[in-house]
Order: structure tokens, then sequence, then C-alpha cells
């Protein structure tokens, strides 16, 4: 018998059914709705910002700067950096011309993790007088050397009123192998003396040896506190403690 042709026949394929199109709003919705999660995602202030709102009340036009130093900042290291620059030291705010210099500085010192540095000394009330001085000792931060940026301050307290010999000083502690030495000579008053201290350092002698052939003695900062210290070590030994009454704000020992 001949096989049936439905028999034969074989069976149908089952194509399944094509996904349906999404309805056009559908998709404009969501595109928006990511369009606005992105929107506020870039729009989200850094937490930092706020506080130079409280910082620039006499100064408010110095708001922008301020968080323009935190945008340059936030990715280097620490934002607060730049509140410092406003805060001022000692009851004194910087004029704003160093409040800029140092708006400016923080971002690219704190690169080296030396921020702190730029408000606490290149715009310390009484060393640093205008922006010209603070370009100055921003430029010793970002030097190589000396590791030691304490160097650069003590350059700028003990030398402060002729800057070319401030200068001297930051040119010194770049390569002296004791760089706290290089303020005495900066201290000589006329140039050629000075360079002749300097050339006295480089062959191995004290700075403050060098200093005193030419007539210039041991910084007062100095002699002040080893008299406190001799003070209070007298008074240790009669059993009484006078710390709190001979402390000051000191400078190098050197």
């Amino acid at each position: 018998m001949a096989p049936s042709p439905l028999a034969a026949a074989p069976p149908a394929t089952r194509r399944r059914p094509l996904p349906r199109p999404q309805p056009l709003a559908f998709v404009l919705a969501v595109l928006l709705a990511a369009a606005c999660l992105c929107g506020a995602s870039a729009q989200k202030e850094h937490w930092a910002k706020p506080m130079c709102d409280d910082l620039v009340h006499h100064f408010p036009h110095m708001l922008e700067h301020c968080h323009a130093c935190i945008d340059a900042t936030k990715e280097a290291g620490d934002t607060t950096r730049c509140h410092q620059c406003m805060k001022g030291h000692a009851g004194h705010h910087p004029p704003e011309e160093l409040m800029m210099a140092c708006l400016d500085c923080v971002p690219k010192a704190e690169g080296k993790r030396l921020g702190w540095a730029c408000p606490q000394y290149c715009t310390h009330h009484g060393i640093i007088n205008n922006k010209e001085q603070a370009d100055d000792c921003m430029g010793c931060l970002m030097a190589d050397y000396p590791k030691d940026k304490w160097a650069c301050h003590v350059c700028m307290e003990q030398v402060n009123k002729d800057m070319d010999a401030r200068r001297d000083c930051f040119s010194c502690i770049q390569d002296a192998q004791n760089a706290y030495q290089c303020a005495s000579c900066a201290r000589v008053p006329d140039a050629k003396d000075r360079e002749g201290c300097f050339t006295c350092m480089k062959g191995g002698t004290e700075g403050k040896v060098c200093a005193k052939r030419y007539g210039v003695g041991e910084w007062e900062g100095n002699a002040s506190m080893r008299e406190n210290a001799s003070l209070q070590e007298f008074m240790k030994k009669i059993g009484m403690d006078i710390s709190h009454l001979t402390k000051k704000k000191g400078g190098s020992t050197a």
C-alpha cells in the first residue's frame, strides 16, 4: 500500500514570534531618565565647597576662587588646604592677593603632599607681605631640594627685609649639606660679603661660623630659645616648671 501523502509530509516547523517593537514613547522615557540621572551626578557638589561659604563672608567675591581651588585639588589630595588659605593666622587674614596666591599654590603643591605649606609658609603673616614674596616661597616649596621644606621657612623667618638676600638663601639651600645654615650667611647685609660667606660654607665651614667672619652674630630667635631652654633647665633643677611662661614659637636652632 502506498503511504499516505499526509503521513509522509514532514512536521511543520513552528517559528518563534518576533519581539514586539517597544513603543517610541517608552524608549524616549528611558533615555530621558538616564539623562536626568547623569545630569544629577554631574551636578553633585563636592563636600568641601559648602565650607567655602562659611569662610568667605568677609570676602564674598573669593567664593568662586575657593571653589576653583577645590575642583583643581580634589584629584590631587586634601581639599581642606584650600580652606586654610582663607583662615589666616593669629587673627590676621592675609591680603586678598595672598589669598589668591595661596589658592593657586595648593593644587600644585598638594600633588607633592605639600599643600599644607602654602597657607602656613607662603601667606604667613609677618614674613610674607606681597605676591612676589609668596611666589618666591612657592618656588622653594616646589623645588626638588631641600626635601625638608622647613628650611624654606627658616630663610623667610631669618631674612625678613632684604628680598635679594632671601632669594640667595633659597638658592643656597638647594645644594647645601646643612640647609639650615644658609640663613646665617643670608643675613650678611653686603651682597659681596654674603657671596663670600656662601663660598666659605661650600668649603665645609658652618654657616654661623662663616657669617661671624663678616660681623653677623647669631639670629636673635635662636639666642632667645637657648636662653629659655637654659632657664627651664635651671628651674627644673630647683623643682619648678616654668615652661608655660617661657614657651614661644620657635625657629630653627641652626
